[in-house]
């Protein structure tokens, strides 16, 4: 983290106009910095005069303090955003920021017999294909090889098969008038509830912390650095139930109610049917989607893409890390899927004492009003980004960085050093100087 490195020859060194880092809608420089540590010190002298009830550090935070914030960030906490991660350092361009693997991860409902449920692989030469392998019993989860299918079951299929296949015989007759959200989104959520309590299960079973490392991690070790999230970090997520629309969080009570019945003779008494509904809600309004690039795909119409980008999540799962990073629609970071591993590259020159910022939607032609309904409806806030709230209709940002392919809505990024043409990251569009 915070060297540069090759992905997919897409580095270069560009120096942006000055406007670039305003145009992330993110505010840079003395005014960022003066703001939190005028925050920073407030809170200080709060927790000096109220030291017992101070809340603990998370371990996320913790493991940004340890390793990386001495490279390229730090987490500050203020008034009306929260904690939020901001540069210690000039970050160039294409710079790796952030990166870390789920705390738990699941497999989307509709790929899970195209990829692996536990590396995450998928046949690159079509995405589409079937892995054979899978747990004989629920039918549930697929893999890649045996020994994917061995870890898995180790470390936690083993005790979450049970409760997966009660939950494929209860959850449809519960939820069969549910028009909020389909079946496969509501099993898919169910699977998750499942796994995240099991995983909190086995933590507290046995304490040595285990992480997964996929085959690209084990080439790269030096590169990568493990450290155990736990259930604390799931709890301390952002999002419940005053923040959700009530018609979602109804379905929300169901599913979590379900999967507590079944899982309850197991379950320790701090484990309620609201304790699991806290999880779900935190699912809805922090969990990170697990995204292939649309290069990923064997078809390449455009009629084609439009579909398959909306079915390009793979997988997802909470990031305790990821998730101190704030969302704007005008980010200055932008994602990259690596197995279970995602790493946040700099979308241009970032000054030192920036706010970070990264987007939670798809940024593809959507207007302000769009935006923020839908950062409203699915994660509970009203976006008050820069980009949103100076509301620019000629929108430069969009212009310079958005893809405008039909379906997209990825990030461009200078592919060169030396060129000024910008890539979409997702699916490979190229956008010419004059594009913007």
């Amino acid at each position: 983290v915070g060297d540069s490195r090759s992905l997919t020859h897409w580095w270069g060194n560009w120096q942006p106009p000055r406007s670039s880092a305003q145009k992330s809608g993110i505010t840079a420089g003395t005014a960022t910095e003066t703001e939190t540590e005028t925050e920073t010190d407030e809170m200080e002298t709060q927790a000096t005069r109220k030291m017992e009830s101070a809340p603990t550090m998370s371990i996320a935070e913790e493991w940004v303090k340890a390793t990386v914030a001495s490279k390229v960030s730090k987490v500050v906490t203020t008034k009306h955003r929260g904690r939020t991660m901001v540069s210690t350092r000039d970050i160039k361009e294409n710079e790796a920021v952030c990166q870390g693997q789920p705390y738990v991860c699941i497999t989307n409902e509709m790929k899970k017999s195209n990829v692996c449920d536990y590396c995450l692989s998928y046949h690159a030469e079509d995405i589409d294909r079937e892995y054979e392998l899978h747990c004989d019993r629920c039918n549930e989860v697929y893999y890649c090889s045996e020994d994917c299918k061995s870890q898995a079951s180790g470390r936690w299929h083993d005790m979450e098969c049970k409760y997966v296949c009660q939950l494929t015989q209860r959850l449809p007759s519960v939820l069969s008038n549910s028009k909020e959200k389909t079946l496969d989104d509501l099993m898919c959520l169910g699977r998750f509830l499942i796994r995240v309590v099991v995983t909190k299960m086995i933590q507290e079973r046995d304490s040595t912390h285990w992480t997964v490392k996929t085959k690209h991690e084990e080439a790269n070790a030096e590169t990568f650095i493990d450290y155990p999230f736990s259930h604390k970090d799931v709890l301390e997520l952002t999002g419940d139930h005053k923040s959700l629309p009530r018609k979602k969080v109804d379905i929300l009570r169901q599913v979590s109610d379900c999967v507590w019945k079944i899982m309850s003779k197991d379950l320790t008494s701090d484990v309620t049917a609201e304790h699991i509904l806290a999880i779900a809600c935190k699912e809805e309004s922090n969990a990170f989607g697990m995204h292939v690039p649309l290069t990923k795909f064997k078809t390449t119409s455009r009629k084609k893409k439009s579909q398959e980008s909306s079915n390009r999540m793979i997988a997802f799962g909470f990031f305790p890390l990821h998730s101190l990073y704030n969302h704007s629609c005008a980010p200055n970071l932008y994602k990259v899927l690596d197995g279970r591993t995602y790493t946040l590259y700099a979308l241009h020159d970032i000054p030192k004492n920036t706010e970070f910022g990264i987007t939670y939607i798809d940024l593809g032609s959507k207007n302000t009003n769009q935006r923020r309904h839908e950062l409203e409806n699915n994660y509970g806030f009203p976006c008050t980004c820069s980009r949103c709230e100076e509301d620019d209709i000629d929108d430069p940002f969009g212009g310079e960085f958005v893809c405008e392919q039909f379906g997209c809505g990825g990030l461009a990024v200078h592919s060169d050093s030396k060129s000024e043409e910008r890539i979409c990251h997702v699916c490979g569009t190229i956008k010419e100087p004059s594009d913007y």
